[in-house]
């Protein structure tokens, strides 16, 4: 079903980025020959924690799932339509994050420390903004939302406080998205994978299943555990940007 498209997405956006990448970055070397030893291993470096980081933070929704699973078949339903909703909505924040690590990065590669540090709350601002636009029908108009994807009345019920739930999680999120990017373009690949994955693997999971299963709390107590969650999550690295530790790594 989805696996065929999906697949055929991935391999049609690789076509088109070195479509691009032959038709504007041939006069700066590209392909020009193998990179040097050093610069190969300065990649991997940087991005096997990123990479790291991806996978179980898509484990991590798979444990979700079938926590969701040992509540009920409706739980599953409308936490799938619930999350696929999140992923797709907080798409412009990740968007904003990487113009933010490319302006972080522009500005460390100047050592305009002080630039560095006002773009990434440059970047959050205009991000709360957005997802804010995009949160408003979700809070505002949960049952007509949920109406598009679920047509059992008692699915729409079950999903609307979780729904407005997810539209604040959005907006508490953006500075999570934008800083953990910004981190990335300062070098803080370590910092990242290791902040994402111990608040996802050992707080949020851990109270989901508690919260979820073992005070029976169902979907409606997950969803608050994920809110308290998300606002740890972007409340953390807002404290690790403050810090400016990441202005000494050497890349």
């Amino acid at each position: 079903g989805a696996g065929a498209p999906t697949t055929l997405s991935l391999f049609l956006g690789l076509a088109v980025w070195a479509l691009l990448s032959a038709r504007h970055a041939a006069s700066s070397g590209f392909l020009a020959g193998f990179p040097r030893r050093l610069t190969f291993a300065t990649t991997l470096r940087l991005a096997t924690p990123h990479s790291f980081q991806q996978l179980w933070f898509a484990a991590g929704y798979a444990v979700l799932f079938w926590i969701l699973g040992q509540i009920d078949t409706a739980s599953v339903a409308v936490g799938h339509v619930l999350v696929n909703l999140s992923l797709l909505l907080i798409l412009p924040g990740v968007g904003l994050g990487m113009a933010a690590m490319s302006l972080v990065g522009q500005a460390l590669g100047r050592e305009a420390h002080h630039d560095a540090h006002r773009w990434g709350w440059e970047v959050v601002h205009l991000a709360w903004l957005c997802l804010a636009v995009l949160a408003l029908p979700m809070a505002l108009f949960p049952e007509a939302v949920l109406g598009v994807f679920l047509h059992d009345p008692a699915l729409v019920e079950l999903g609307r406080v979780p729904l407005q739930l997810t539209a604040l999680m959005i907006v508490l999120d953006a500075a999570a998205l934008v800083l953990a990017q910004a981190l990335l373009g300062a070098g803080a690949n370590r910092t990242v994978m290791t902040t994402t994955l111990s608040l996802q693997w050992l707080v949020f999971l851990p109270l989901a299943w508690w919260i979820g299963v073992g005070l029976e709390q169902g979907l409606l107590g997950i969803w608050w555990a994920q809110l308290g969650y998300r606002c740890l999550n972007s409340a953390w690295f807002a404290i690790i940007w403050q810090r400016r530790r990441w202005l000494r790594l050497q890349v």
